[in-house]
């Protein structure tokens, strides 16, 4: 026997060799949740239709609607009396000025500025709504600018009206800083790993598409993967990469493709997973929506997991929640934690405790 065992303790040791190898030196091993919280939540307000995303604006929540459900793009909800009404802002759906049609990437900037990205005529609305929902005659302001491409996930970064963005398929760099008023790329950093070598560079980078979600004061920010629970932190100030940190199940993108129109297309299989679906930020805290379900499965748009990360990309708790959501949004004190119940067709309150 320990003839046996002096045999396979080399054949071990170059095993774990080859695997230490192949991981990415910038990226963390997998990482665990040094603890977990269940979290119990309350229903505040029943809602007629899903909403596509919850933004917090001081003492209201903004209510982004699909297309398909309201008139209206937002709507408000008042935190101090919940039910006592909504107020409907006037952000139409459609395809004239200062209005959209088909919103993809949308994001609230110091509590005032509303983004959102319309992807069928492709540009870019940035919305004011001053310090509180206002719902008179007059509309809401907005200035319209041109994208120069595609993009995947957008960032407003100051009032300037310069963005951080994602999924430009021209590039080869991971992020990219546009001058909105020029319709520019201002510059662009981030490098993805290196791709297997049976896939091109851009099939691979398709693999690792990602939301973006920026620290409030606007100098850092996360790229949470959609098909790969992974997360990068990046530094706005020197347009550098600080870390990558694998979530706790550890697994890469599961994709296929197909060719169409000469270019290949991402095409999901069954073994395809969902990683995070969104997302909120404060200064303290990264707060992350995760399903980890199979994109054939049920419940693969709905999650009942959040991660929490600090700047560092230091891995702070779990939290469990009792429900399904699809988007959330957090309190700047990290204190509640709001979501939304596709199924109950509820919005829903949690207190958070650290």
């Amino acid at each position: 026997m320990p003839v046996k065992i002096s045999f396979l303790l080399p054949v071990i040791a170059l095993i774990s060799c080859i695997a230490g190898s192949s991981r990415n030196k910038d990226q963390d091993p997998s990482t665990k949740f040094p603890k977990e919280q269940s979290l119990k939540s309350q229903n505040i307000l029943q809602i007629e239709n899903s909403i596509a995303s919850l933004h917090l604006q001081d003492s209201f929540l903004v209510l982004r609607h699909m297309q398909n459900s309201y008139d209206h793009l937002l709507s408000f909800v008042n935190l101090k009396n919940y039910a006592a009404g909504i107020v409907f802002d006037k952000v139409k759906f459609g395809g004239d000025s200062g209005e959209v049609l088909s919103p993809l990437s949308c994001g609230l900037y110091k509590d005032s500025l509303f983004l959102v990205q319309d992807i069928s005529s492709g540009k870019v609305v940035v919305f004011n709504l001053g310090s509180a929902p206002n719902n008179n005659n007059g509309g809401t302001p907005y200035t319209e600018f041109n994208l120069p491409k595609f993009f995947y996930s957008i960032c407003l970064l100051d009032t300037g009206f310069n963005v951080i963005a994602n999924g430009d398929n021209g590039s080869l760099k991971e992020l990219q800083k546009i001058d909105l008023k020029k319709g520019t790329i201002i510059s662009e950093f981030g490098e993805y790993t290196s791709a297997p070598k049976t896939e091109s560079a851009l099939e691979w980078k398709n693999k690792q598409e990602s939301f973006l979600f920026m620290k409030p004061d606007g100098n850092q920010l996360v790229s949470a993967g959609r098909y790969t629970d992974r997360i990068e932190l990046f530094d706005l100030t020197q347009h550098k990469k600080l870390k990558t940190v694998t979530g706790p199940d550890n697994f890469g993108p599961e994709l296929g493709y197909r060719s169409v129109g000469g270019f290949n297309k991402i095409i999901r299989n069954n073994k395809t997973r969902y990683a995070f679906l969104g997302g909120a930020t404060t200064d303290k805290y990264i707060y992350l929506l995760y399903s980890g379900n199979k994109c054939d499965g049920p419940d693969q748009f709905y999650g009942k997991s959040i991660f929490i990360y600090r700047w560092d990309g230091t891995p702070v708790e779990k939290l469990n929640l009792d429900k399904l959501v699809s988007s959330i949004a957090v309190s700047k004190d990290d204190k509640e934690l709001y979501a939304v119940d596709p199924v109950g067709k509820q919005i829903i309150k949690s207190s958070i405790i650290f």
